[in-house]
């Protein structure tokens, strides 16, 4: 196998102290993660860990809601009902955020989960997450070197997004990390990086926009995502009404209004706001859904310049994979504060990228980038009232 064309993994030793320092945060990251995780069913948002620091950890019932959709999806799978459809009287899900990710995996992740009582399944996911966490540090550690190596460790276990990713029981971090893995050991493992990557599109399917990134001369990503679409295809024949509906939720008409809080702002929001400030552009339904579509070409065709600017250079894999994570996150109708785990994971493989590129400027905007991924939103400083009884706290903040 030749070498690697760009940055080698680092072989150096670390001195004592800095080893001590990361066990110390990693202590930190698990003590916050069981604050999270012990938490009963139904406990009072006004005693969540993370209350004060996320809207969706303060106006938002937890833990686990979003996880819970998929654990009463994979019962109502079991019990040969619609995964769309009413979560089954037994299956104990003490509630739920609509289920909107894929039958299949509703059918085979959701199901199995849903065999564990609902607080077994959800310590079981979250303890996944935290793997998976694990593996991202690994990678990084060992395709890094010297400084880098240890922000993005120090970034990982510091990400309070990530906490929010537990709290709520989501599933973008896990998506995005299979994704990160993949672009990271895209040169020296050339199965086992699209597996990864169709893992992480298995649970979510926006993964998939990094593909271009991976599809180099080898003939190992092309065997892989054939025999994924293939699988997909096949499942979709079996069953068109479940996935006519998954894709009508996901990629159907873009209802801004209905939808939109303090928790998912996103460029779409920020566009239709200044649609109806300017006054003469209407931003009705209709012009809603245009925007939409025109961010996300937009996004695609900046991405897709990005991925043929980089392709055959050093570093090319990891942001060319980068841009078009990035450009899904910044298109996407709503951007949940969760999101912010899985765009961490995206600058550092910018960060990466630059510094092996010896690119200063963009190395420094870089790191400043990843480190306001692992804060808090700045929800926290406009909601001074962190009334958990209130849906929507932006309804009430000053223009």
């Amino acid at each position: 196998m030749r070498p690697r064309p760009d940055t080698p993994p680092s072989e150096s030793r670390s001195p004592a102290w800095a080893l001590a320092l990361l066990a110390v945060l990693g202590v930190v990251h698990l003590a916050a993660a069981w604050s999270i995780v012990r938490q009963p069913f139904g406990a009072p948002p006004a005693e969540a860990p993370l209350r004060f620091l996320f809207n969706d950890g303060t106006h938002r019932m937890g833990p686990g809601a979003d996880f819970m959709a998929l654990y009463g999806a994979g019962a109502a799978a079991r019990a040969g009902q619609d995964v769309y459809g009413r979560i089954p009287d037994d299956a104990g899900v003490p509630y739920a955020f609509p289920y909107r990710y894929s039958p299949v995996v509703a059918s085979s992740l959701g199901a199995a989960l849903s065999m564990l009582s609902p607080r077994a399944a959800f310590v079981l996911w979250c303890a996944l997450l935290e793997l998976l966490l694990l593996a991202c540090l690994r990678v990084w550690w060992r395709y890094t070197a010297g400084g880098l190596q240890w922000f993005g460790a120090c970034a990982l276990l510091l990400s309070t997004p990530f906490l929010l990713e537990l709290q709520m029981g989501q599933f973008t971090f896990a998506a995005t990390a299979c994704a990160f893995i993949a672009l990271l050991l895209a040169w020296e493992r050339p199965l086992v990086a699209p597996l990864a990557l169709a893992a992480g599109a298995f649970l979510k399917t926006f993964p998939l926009v990094a593909v271009p990134a991976l599809l180099r001369r080898r003939p190992e990503p092309f065997v892989v995502f054939s025999a994924f679409t293939l699988l997909l295809g096949a499942d979709a024949a079996q069953r068109p009404d479940a996935w006519r509906t998954f894709l009508q939720l996901n990629f159907g008409a873009t209802h801004l209004a209905p939808t939109s809080d303090a928790g998912n702002y996103g460029a779409l929001h920020a566009a239709a706001q200044w649609g109806r400030a300017l006054e003469a552009l209407p931003f009705g339904p209709a012009e809603v859904d245009a925007a939409a579509w025109w961010l996300r070409i937009g996004a695609l065709a900046l991405a897709c310049a990005v991925v043929l600017r980089v392709r055959k250079r050093p570093h090319g894999t990891e942001t060319a994979g980068a841009a078009l994570l990035l450009g899904h996150f910044v298109s996407y109708a709503h951007v949940w504060e969760h999101h912010y785990a899985g765009v961490l994971l995206a600058g550092l493989l910018v960060t990466r990228a630059a510094h092996g590129l010896r690119r200063p400027v963009v190395t420094g905007v870089a790191v400043v980038c990843v480190l306001l991924m692992t804060a808090p939103t700045p929800f926290w400083l406009w909601d001074t009232a962190h009334d958990p009884r209130v849906w929507d706290p932006a309804a009430r903040w000053t223009p």
